[in-house]
């Protein structure tokens, strides 16, 4: 949609919407009213801004990318992707309608990931890249496999999931088919378990990162690409706790203040 709309030269600016879940990353992503410092989707200015799950938007956060988009109305296109019935969620007021009439234009229905099999190869490569793996990738044949029956009921979002995850597990080695899903979920009984098996992929993620770097947040955030503030938010959605530090001592002068 970008390459063929009508700055195809300008930037494409990714927002995370789920990510904006404290008034400080609203504040940097979207602008403070009343100052001039320069928000992050600014950077897409004569070109796209993708505000990747909409549906996933925090509600505080609403009001604000209300009036951000407003007041760049002509600044950049938008595009917004989600999985969720936007329309419902607004009939039951769990979603600003004044937001959601900015987006006027046709939805475009993409079609599920387990029906374009000559897209997942491309796309895990490219995942598999952003993830670190050497390149070029090096795919075992029960990978490819592997990558062509499973279901991907996450789609893209779950591919890209498990990518991560693989690359971590095989290192700078050969991905192998015990690096991927290996567990369809079937789709017709379980749709409404779908982010949870999406996160469930991402808790796995966090808790073998994590070890891998003896539980020190900073390099697993780093590892993980993310801050160190969204891992610890995402360690609390889990319901994760650092390990206790039974074997650390700390000591203090006997005058020292307490």
């Amino acid at each position: 949609l970008h390459e063929r709309g009508p700055a195809p030269e300008g930037p494409f600016v990714t927002l995370y919407c789920s990510e904006l879940f404290d008034a400080d990353r609203v504040r940097l992503a979207l602008g403070d009213e009343g100052t001039d410092e320069p928000a992050r989707i600014d950077a897409a200015r004569g070109g796209t801004l993708l505000l990747d799950e909409l549906g996933d938007l925090p509600r505080d956060a609403h009001v604000a990318m209300r009036k951000a988009l407003l007041a760049r109305r002509s600044a950049f296109r938008v595009i917004g992707t989600t999985q969720r019935a936007i329309a419902g969620l607004v009939a039951r007021g769990a979603f600003d309608a004044e937001l959601f009439s900015l987006f006027s234009g046709p939805p475009v229905e993409l079609p599920p990931l387990r029906t374009r099999t000559a897209d997942i190869l491309p796309l895990a490569t490219r995942f598999a890249l952003e993830a670190g793996s050497p390149a070029p990738v090096r795919w075992s044949p029960g990978a490819v496999a592997r990558l062509r029956s499973y279901p991907w009921p996450g789609n893209v979002l779950e591919l890209k999931n498990a990518m991560h995850r693989a690359v971590r597990i095989a290192g700078t080695g050969e991905l192998l088919g015990e690096h991927l899903p290996n567990e369809p979920m079937p789709i017709a009984s379980n749709r409404g378990r779908l982010r949870e098996h999406v996160d469930g992929m991402e808790r796995d993620a966090i808790i073998k990162t994590l070890a891998d770097c003896n539980h020190n947040q900073t390099h697993a955030a780093k590892a993980l690409g993310i801050s160190r503030r969204a891992l610890i938010y995402k360690m609390e959605k889990f319901g994760l706790k650092p390990p206790p530090r039974s074997g650390r001592r700390i000591t203090t002068r006997p005058d020292a203040a307490t």
